[in-house]
Parts: structure tokens; sequence; C-alpha cells
């Protein structure tokens, strides 16, 4: 019984350890949930009051929202009416983009067009400046030849002087001897009283007949040397008045051999007894003084080529005026097109601006509305950029064309001042020409009424008038 006793009261001891333990880790226990009911409490506690905080702000913010939406509703009102208004311009534009889209071929046309035009009109333009050059080449040639010419008119005076100075040595020469003829012939002409008188007469018939031998003969070569210088000038010359002079020269000749010959068979003495010879001189000199008269090979070249280079003066100028007056007309119609073009290029441009932000409109639909303001606040910075762009391309261009404009003007100037140098170079030459010919002309008239009213007319003065008249009648042929 004792020994249960023991053993009761050891489970005993250790039933009361155990409660004692269990007591201990119960009020462990108690003590941590107390703990966390005290942390649970102080939470629900800060919640609340962040749900009141919450609440609050919840209530204004739901204020504010009311409010936007009211004006979202009142924008969304207006935004469906003008995608109703812009609904019905891009059903207004679809009806009409195939008009616009064959009027943007036929501006393109016209562009292409205006492009072939403004080349062409660049070609023309740099073959105008090409002409010019060449007038200018050509104008100074001319003034170098008229230079040249006015050295050549200089020598033919000089030369004329002389040979006027040698004609009237002639003249003078010619004067003694048909006054010696005169009164030989009047001494001849006396009848014979006597037989020494007799047979002086035969005589002198047999010194007669000898020098009327030697006469013929003489006469005959001047007319082969006369011949001769006919020839040669025919072929020298192709001037009609020129060939005339040697038609008359040709008439003078065969007028002087028939005197000859009737001065032969009426057996009058000639001027040649003592001066044998003298016909071929005077024929040389004759044949001389009208090759110097005739002038220069180099001379009569240079005068048909001044005549030339005026003919293509005349008729490079005629073409200038021309050309001007095309440019002008076209660069009328190229500022006109120009300005058609822009106008037209800036309406379709605009046109191009509303259909694609009607299209993009459509497609984008389903946006939102600040979404849509957004891209039509972009839209409308992106229209008003392009039109700034525009309008700074449209004044560079006005400044082009009108630069352009007066580089035209410039050189129609330049060009009208060079023609009306070329008028007044021509007017120069043609008085200088007119000088010259009445500087000439006036010696011969008065040689013509001293020979007119002389009487040793004969074979020289024909050859001396044409010599005076032949470069005369050279410039009115040629100009």
């Amino acid at each position: 019984l004792e020994q249960e006793r023991h053993l009761l009261r050891r489970r005993l001891e250790e039933a009361r350890d155990e409660s004692e333990a269990r007591a201990l880790e119960l009020q462990a226990d108690v003590e941590t949930l107390r703990s966390q009911l005290e942390e649970q409490n102080e939470r629900a506690r800060r919640a609340e009051r962040d749900q009141a905080t919450l609440v609050a702000e919840l209530t204004a913010q739901n204020t504010r929202l009311a409010d936007q939406l009211r004006e979202a509703a009142k924008q969304e009102e207006q935004l469906l009416v003008e995608m109703k208004v812009l609904r019905e311009k891009c059903a207004l534009r679809n009806t009409t983009l195939q008009d616009h889209v064959s009027s943007l071929e036929i501006l393109r046309d016209e562009v292409q067009l205006v492009s072939a035009q403004r080349t062409e009109l660049e070609r023309r333009s740099l073959e105008l400046r090409e002409e010019r050059a060449r007038a200018i080449a050509a104008l100074e040639e001319a003034e170098e030849r008229a230079a040249a010419l006015e050295r050549l008119s200089h020598e033919a005076e000089h030369r004329a002087r002389v040979a006027e100075q040698e004609r009237d040595e002639l003249a003078s020469s010619l004067a003694a001897i048909e006054a010696e003829r005169r009164t030989r012939s009047g001494s001849i002409q006396k009848p014979p009283r006597s037989l020494q008188a007799e047979m002086e007469c035969e005589e002198s018939g047999s010194s007669l007949g000898e020098q009327e031998d030697g006469l013929r003969t003489e006469v005959a070569r001047a007319t082969k040397r006369l011949r001769e210088l006919c020839a040669h000038l025919r072929r020298g010359e192709d001037d009609s008045g020129l060939q005339s002079d040697c038609d008359e020269s040709m008439l003078v000749i065969n007028s002087s051999e028939a005197e000859v010959g009737s001065n032969e068979r009426e057996a009058h003495p000639s001027p040649t007894t003592n001066y044998p010879g003298a016909l071929l001189e005077l024929v040389e000199e004759v044949y001389n003084l009208a090759l110097s008269g005739r002038g220069a090979p180099g001379e009569l070249g240079l005068a048909v080529e001044l005549h030339r280079v005026r003919e293509e003066l005349e008729h490079s100028r005629e073409q200038s005026k021309q050309m001007q007056e095309e440019l002008k007309r076209r660069a009328d119609a190229f500022l006109e097109v120009t300005s058609k073009l822009s106008v037209c290029e800036a309406e379709l441009r605009g046109v191009m601006e509303e259909r694609d932000r009607a299209r993009g409109d459509m497609e984008h639909s389903e946006l939102t509305k600040d979404e849509i303001v957004a891209k039509a606040y972009k839209v409308r910075d992106q229209a008003v950029a392009r039109q700034n762009r525009v309008e700074v391309e449209l004044a560079r261009t006005r400044i082009d064309i009108l630069q352009a404009d007066s580089q035209l003007k410039e050189a129609i100037k330049q060009k009208v001042e060079l023609s009306q140098q070329l008028e007044q170079w021509q007017m120069d030459m043609q008085a200088l020409l007119d000088e010259h010919v009445r500087s000439k002309l006036t010696p011969a008239a008065a040689h013509n009424v001293a020979v007119k009213n002389g009487d040793n007319s004969d074979v020289s003065a024909p050859a001396r008038k044409k010599r005076s008249t032949g470069p005369a009648k050279k410039m009115f042929g040629l100009f």
C-alpha cells in the first residue's frame, strides 16, 4: 500500500509539475495574445483613421470627377458635332477626290511643261550670250578693219594728190605740144612758091611718111596696152560701176583710135616729130594712174568685207530684237504660269492636308478624346509650320524672280546700248565714206570743167577722168 501510495504521490507531483508548467505556458500565451490584441486594436484604429481620410479624399475626388464628367460630356457633344461636320466634309471631299487627282495630274503636266520652257529659255539665253560675244568680236574686228580702211583712204588721198600733180604736169606738157603742133601745122599749110620749097616739101613728105609709120606702130602698141588695162580691170573688179568705167575707157580708146586715123588720113603732122614715144609714155602713165586710182586689192577686199560685216551686224541686230521680244513674252508667260502654279500648289497642299487629316480621324476614331484633341493640336501646329515654310519659300522665289527680271532687263539694256553704238559707228563710217567720196569727186569735177574749157582733150583726158571717178564709183557700188 505504501508503494502504491508512493507511486501515486509521485504521479501527483508529476501531474502538479505538469499543471504548473502548463499554467505557465498558458499565461505566456495569454500575454502574447493580449499584446497581439492590443496591436490589432491599434491597427484597427489606424485603419479607421486612414479609412476616414480616404473616404474624405474619395468624396472630394468623386465630386471633382463628377465635374470633369460633366465637362467631358459637354466636350463629347461638341466633338460629336465636329465629327459629324468632318464626316460630312470627308464625304463631300471623297466625292471630289477623283477631280483633285485629275487636277493634280494636270498640274504636274503643266509643271513639266513650264520646266521644259524654262530649260529652253535658259538655252536660248546662253545662245544669245554667245551671239552677243560673237557680235562684240565682229564689232571689234570691224573697227579694226575700219581703221585699216581709214589708213588706206589716207594713202589713197596722198596718191590722188600726187596723181593730180602729175596730171597737171602732163596737161601743161600736152598744152605745149598742142601749141607747137598748131604752129607747125600753120607753117606746113603755106603753099610752096619755089623749087627749093617743093624739094623741102618732098623731104618733109618722106619724113612725114616715116613718122606716120612710127606713129601707127606706137598707136597699135598703146591700143594693145590700154586693152590689157581694161581686161585687167574687168578681171579684178566685180562692181558694175567699175565695169561701166572700163567700157567707157574702151569707147574712149576706140574714139581716139578713129581720131588718130583721121588725123593720119588728113596727113597732119603729129606732135611726135620732136617727141618720139610720147604716146607710149602717156599710155604707161595712164596705166599706172588707173592702177593707183583703182587702189590696192586689199582695199577693195576690206571694203567688201566691211559691207558684209555691216549686213551681218544688221541681221544680228534684227535677230537680237526678235529674241528680246521673244524672251520678254516668254518671261511674262513664265511668271504668269509660275504664279498660277504656286496658287494651285498651295490649294492642292491644303486639300491634301485636309484629306489626310480626315482619313486619319476616320482611321483613329477609336482613340480617346484627349488624344484626339492633342492630335488636332499637333496637326494644327504642323500646318502652321508648313504655312510658314511655304511663305518663306514663296518670298525666296519672288526674290529670285525679281533678280532674274533685273538681270534680264540689264541684258536688254546692254543690248540696246550695243545696238545704239553699232548704229552710231555705222553713221560715222557712212559720214567718213561720204566725205571721202566728196573729196574724191571735187577734184574730178574741177578737172572735167577744165578739160571741157580747154582744147587739149585727147586720149589721156578720159583716162584721167576714169582714174579720178573710179574709187568714187566703187564706193557707191559697195554702199
